[in-house]
C-alpha cells in the first residue's frame, strides 16, 4: 500500500535522538514551526528511552548517567529550557567513577581538587605534569566548544573565538596517545588518564585528544541522571511539539530523502501498522536527519553523486567498534554485597590499545574490561526491583554470519554465543566483585546487531563517527549540507552522548534560524536563570 500524506508540515525530522528533540523544540516553541518526527523504533527517544522485561525490570538503553550539569554550565540552562523547568536531574555521590586495574585502583571525585591530590599522591614524580593535564584539558574541550559552536554567535564574537580556538589547536590535532606519551614517563598513569575512551570507542592511537579531553572535562565535576529515569527527557520535551501542531510517529522508518535538482523536499517513510507495512511519502520545506552522516549519505540519499565526500564518509566510520550490553535483573539491592551505586570501569592492563585489539577473545572466554553500572541505585533511593548493565567494547567480526537475519528470528548458534558470552562476563566481574554473580536473576545480552536492529546504527555503531584528528579537520562535516534544505543533527556534528546531541540541536536549529533570534533566546534565558535565586528569594519575603 503507497500513501501520499496531506498533512502539512514546515519540517520534517528523521530519527527522535535528543538532537532531533532539540530541533523539534527549538522549531515549534520558538519559531512556531509544525515539525513531523519519524521514528524507526516504536518508542521515542533514541539512546535515552527505557525498557522493561519480567513486568519488573526496567533499564535505560545508552544513558548511565551525564556530566556538566552544574547550575552555571550552558548545557544545564539548556536542559532547563527543552523540557521546560520539569525534569529534575540527581547528582551522583562524591566518587561516582571507580578505575580499577590489577594492581591498582582509583576513586574519581567529583571535586576536581581532590581528584587531582589523589592522583599526585600515587605518582609523586609526575605532579607537574598533572597540573599541567589538567590545564590541557581545560584548553583542548575549549577548541573543541569553539570549533562546533561558534557559528552561533555574531561574527565579532567569531573572530575572538577563532584566535582562542587557534592557540589551542596543537592539542587538539593530537591523538591520545601522542599526547600521553609526550607529557608522562609513567605507563600507569597513561592507561588511568585514558580510562574513559569506552565513551567514544576508539582506542588511544586513533582518538583525538580533543574528544578525549571534552569527554573527562564532561564529568569532571561528577555525573547526573535525570530523576524518573531517560525516558523523562523525551516526556517533558515533546509536549511543546504535539502543541504547536508537531507530531511523532513510531513504527516509521525513513527510507529515501526525496530530491529534485539537488533539493531536499520530502521523505519515503515505510510504516510498520499492525502486521502490515504501509509506503509513504510526506513532504515539508525543510528536511532534518538525525540519523548519522553515515546512514543520511550512504542509505538516505541513493542518488547522492559525490565520490570524494562519500569516501571521507566511509573513512570517518569504524564499523568495526561497537559493544556489548549485559542487562540484568538482580535479586536484591547491590548494597547488600557493599556497592553504593557508583560505577565501576575495570580493565586487565594499562594499555588501552591492546585492550581494544584483544577484546574479541571474549569469544574465547578472555574479557579484558568492562564498564557496570547500577541503573535502579541512580534511578531511585529505595527500589523495588534493582537492575544493572555491563558493557563492553568489542570489534564486531565476530557477528557477521548473522548479519542480515531478523531480529529475535536467528539461528540457533547465535543465541547459544550470546549465553555463553553472558555467562563470561558474569564470571569476570564476579572475579572483581564477589558475590555479584549471586545476585543475577535475569539476564538479556544486546550485540551489535541488536543495536543496528532497534537504533539503525549500521553494525550497532552508536557512537557515531570516529574521533579522529581527520574528523576535526573537515570542513563538510556541519549542520548544513551540499543539498538546499537538508539538515544534519545530533552527535556526528557535535560530541558523542545525550548532552552532545542536544548540542548537535542546538547547531542545526541556529544554522536554520540564522543567530540573531537564537543568541537573543540565549541571552533571555540566560538572564533568567541567573535571576531566579533572587527572584525565589522576594517571593519568599511576600
Amino acid at each position: 500500500m503507497e500513501n501520499i500524506s496531506k498533512d502539512k508540515y514546515d519540517v520534517i525530522i528523521a530519527g527522535s535522538g535528543l538532537g532531533a528533540l532539540t530541533s523539534a523544540f527549538f522549531l515549534s516553541k520558538v519559531y512556531k514551526k509544525k515539525v513531523l518526527i519519524l521514528e524507526k523504533h516504536f518508542v521515542i527517544g533514541g539512546q535515552s528511552h527505557e525498557f522493561k522485561r519480567r513486568g519488573k525490570y526496567a533499564w535505560d538503553v545508552g544513558l548511565h548517567y551525564v556530566g556538566a550539569l552544574e547550575n552555571w554550565r550552558a548545557e544545564r540552562l539548556f536542559f532547563d529550557y527543552i523540557t521546560e523547568n520539569n525534569l529534575k536531574w540527581k547528582k551522583f555521590n562524591e566518587l561516582f567513577d571507580v578505575f580499577s586495574y590489577p594492581d591498582f585502583k582509583i576513586k574519581v571525585s567529583s571535586k576536581p581538587k581532590r581528584y587531582i591530590k589523589e592522583l599526585i599522591r600515587n605518582f609523586p614524580k609526575e605532579k607537574k605534569n598533572i597540573k599541567e593535564y589538567f590545564k590541557d584539558l581545560n584548553r583542548a574541550s575549549i577548541w573543541y566548544k569553539i570549533h562546533h559552536l561558534s557559528n552561533i554567535f555574531p561574527k565579532f564574537v567569531q573572530n575572538i573565538l577563532s584566535f582562542i580556538k587557534k592557540s589551542y589547536e596543537k592539542l587538539a590535532f593530537m591523538t591520545v596517545d601522542e599526547y600521553m606519551n609526550s607529557h608522562f614517563t609513567d605507563d600507569k598513569l597513561k592507561g588511568i588518564l585514558g580510562s574513559r575512551w569506552l565513551a567514544y570507542l576508539s582506542p588511544p592511537r586513533e582518538a583525538s585528544f580533543a574528544m578525549d579531553s571534552v569527554i573527562a572535562e564532561h564529568y569532571l565535576r561528577g555525573g547526573y541522571y535525570p530523576v524518573g529515569g531517560a525516558s523523562n527527557i523525551a516526556k517533558t520535551i515533546t509536549p511543546a511539539i504535539i502543541k504547536n501542531g508537531g507530531k511523532l510517529l513510531t513504527n516509521s522508518e525513513v527510507t529515501e530523502i526525496i530530491v529534485k535538482d539537488n533539493e531536499a523536499i520530502g521523505v519515503k517513510v515505510t510504516r510498520k501498522e499492525n502486521k502490515e507495512y504501509i509506503n509513504e511519502e510526506y513532504y515539508a520545506p525543510l528536511i532534518i536527519s538525525s540519523v548519522g552522516a553515515y546512514n543520511t549519505y550512504t542509505k538516505l540519499l541513493p542518488n547522492y553523486n559525490n565520490p570524494q565526500l562519500l569516501e571521507k564518509i566511509k573513512n570517518l566510520t569504524d564499523l568495526k567498534s561497537s559493544v556489548l550490553i549485559l542487562y540484568l535483573g538482580l535479586k536484591d539491592s547491590p548494597t547488600t554485597i557493599g556497592l553504593d551505586g557508583c560505577n565501576f570501569l575495570f580493565f586487565d592492563e594499562y594499555d588501552h590499545n591492546k585492550i581494544y585489539d584483544k577484546s574479541y577473545e571474549i569469544i574465547n572466554g578472555k574479557p579484558n574490561h568492562c564498564f557496570i553500572s547500577f541503573s535502579s541505585m541512580r534511578k531511585e533511593e529505595n527500589a523495588k526491583f534493582h537492575t544493572a548493565e555491563i558493557i563492553y567494547s568489542i570489534q564486531t567480526e565476530p557477528f557477521d554470519q548473522w548479519k542480515g537475519q531478523k531480529w529475535r528470528n536467528r539461528d540457533d548458534s547465535y543465541y547459544e554465543l550470546k549465553e555463553d558470552i553472558a555467562n563470561k562476563l558474569l564470571d569476570y566481574v564476579d572475579k572483581k566483585i564477589p558475590g555479584f554473580k549471586d545476585l543475577v536473576d535475569y539476564k538479556d545480552l544486546s550485540t551489535p546487531l541488536t543495536i543496528e536492529d532497534l537504533v539503525n546504527w549500521e553494525y550497532g555503531k552508536y557512537t557515531g563517527l570516529t574521533p579522529s584528528v581527520d574528523r576535526y579537520k573537515e570542513e563538510w562535516l556541519r549542520a548544513d549540507t551540499p543539498i538546499k534544505n537538508l539538515y544534519l543533527t545530533g552527535c556526528d556534528i557535535n560530541s558523542t552522548g545525550i548532552a552532545g546531541g542536544m548540542m548537535g540541536g542546538i547547531i542545526t536549529v541556529s544554522k536554520i534560524m540564522g543567530k540573531f533570534c537564537f543568541n537573543m533566546l540565549f541571552t533571555k534565558s540566560l538572564i533568567n536563570k541567573l535571576m531566579s535565586p533572587i527572584t525565589s528569594l522576594f517571593k519568599k519575603k511576600k
